[in-house]
């Protein structure tokens, strides 16, 4: 009768490069299952280490691929086939190479057209104006309906100053978009006789701020200043142009380091911000900037500009990049586990564990048996 059969079990450790292999393959290495089998009938023990059960790590990987052709075949499925109202596109690009946006535009209620602008709150154009034909724009001293503090003579200072500085911020910024012959600041400066377009700003809402405020919580807007102002464009008593825009700290360096910077110093960088975006939306509807395709990458070469036409959208752009993103995924995945497969891992064995380290921390994921 042959003697029975006892088992003894020795302990394997995979090697860091082994985990990596792992990890990379299917993202949880103490997921996966090693099989480790021999059978010997030698009186010698003989260790034979089989390798990992791919079907465990590549499950992972085509589900992800699956989920991503899903994707792609539900790409370029959500238009609704409607016409938006308003210029084909809303982005144009600057003389200085910015990218601008003036949002797309819808009927109003009682003629003209809104325009949802992401810098501005409220925007609206006539029918029919475009800021050509007029040979002189009058900028009129800012007017104010804010609340503040007027027995406060620092509040006085800068909202004084806030007053000026957008006159003649709007002054300089549209004089150098060449929209107009001339931009006065003054009515004796208008010559007799001219088309005359006459732009009026209201201050309708105005805080200080405050440094020891924006030292505590001026990364998220405490203690920055406050602006709002609404503006009307107007020939004689017709509104041709109103908007309306609020900034409160919105550099950078008012955010992160405002705490030492004057409340003045950033309003005035708030004005900039305010007129920019303003002078911005004069001129893409003046036709100043380059219209950029809402269907095209900004920035393109003008060998490509030329042909437009013939290049898909940016949804039929979308559809093979996914599709060859998550086969790409899938392939580095599967060949990993594969490659960790046919290779082997492969350890001298040891009698019993003496390193604590992997053990404690959860690294031996594998027991080797013999026959004796």
């Amino acid at each position: 009768m042959p003697p029975p059969v006892s088992r003894q079990r020795g302990y394997f450790f995979v090697p860091y490069s082994a985990r990596f292999i792992c990890n990379f393959s299917a993202g949880a290495a103490t997921d996966a299952r090693l099989a480790f089998r021999h059978f010997s009938t030698s009186e010698e023990p003989i260790m034979k280490a089989h390798t990992l059960d791919v079907r465990y790590l590549v499950k992972p990987t085509v589900l992800g691929a699956a989920l991503a052709l899903a994707g792609c075949s539900s790409t370029g499925d959500k238009s609704s086939g409607t016409t938006p109202v308003g210029p084909k596109s809303s982005k144009a690009k600057s003389d200085d190479g910015r990218t601008v946006n003036i949002g797309k535009s819808s009927p109003a209620s009682g003629g003209g057209a809104n325009y949802k602008n992401p810098h501005m709150e409220k925007c609206w154009v006539a029918d029919g104006f475009d800021f050509n034909g007029y040979d002189t724009l009058y900028i009129a001293p800012t007017l104010s309906t804010a609340n503040f503090d007027t027995k406060n003579k620092e509040e006085v200072k800068v909202h004084e100053l806030a007053k000026e500085n957008l006159v003649k911020e709007l002054a300089s910024l549209i004089s150098s978009r060449k929209i107009f012959a001339n931009v006065v600041t003054r009515d004796s400066d208008i010559k007799p006789e001219v088309k005359t377009l006459k732009l009026e700003n209201t201050i309708t809402e105005f805080t200080k701020g405050g440094g020891a405020a924006r030292y505590f919580v001026g990364l998220y807007g405490g203690g920055q200043p406050v602006l709002r102002v609404q503006g009307k464009m107007a020939e004689g008593d017709k509104a041709l142009f109103t908007f309306e825009t609020r900034r409160s700290g919105v550099s950078a360096g008012a955010r992160m380091t405002g705490v030492f910077m004057k409340d003045e110093d950033i309003q005035i960088q708030d004005i900039h911000s305010m007129v920019l975006d303003l002078a911005d939306f004069m001129s893409v509807i003046a036709g100043r900037f380059r219209v950029v395709s809402d269907r095209w990458i900004s920035g393109e070469s003008d060998h490509r500009r030329g042909l437009r036409d013939k290049v898909p959208t940016k949804a039929e752009f979308s559809a093979p990049l996914t599709f060859a993103k998550g086969l790409s995924n899938f392939c580095i995945s599967a060949g990993a586990a594969a490659s960790a497969r046919f290779r082997g891992i492969f350890r001298k064995y040891v009698s019993y564990p003496t390193a604590l380290g992997p053990i404690e921390d959860g690294f031996a994921i594998a027991v080797l048996e013999r026959r004796v």
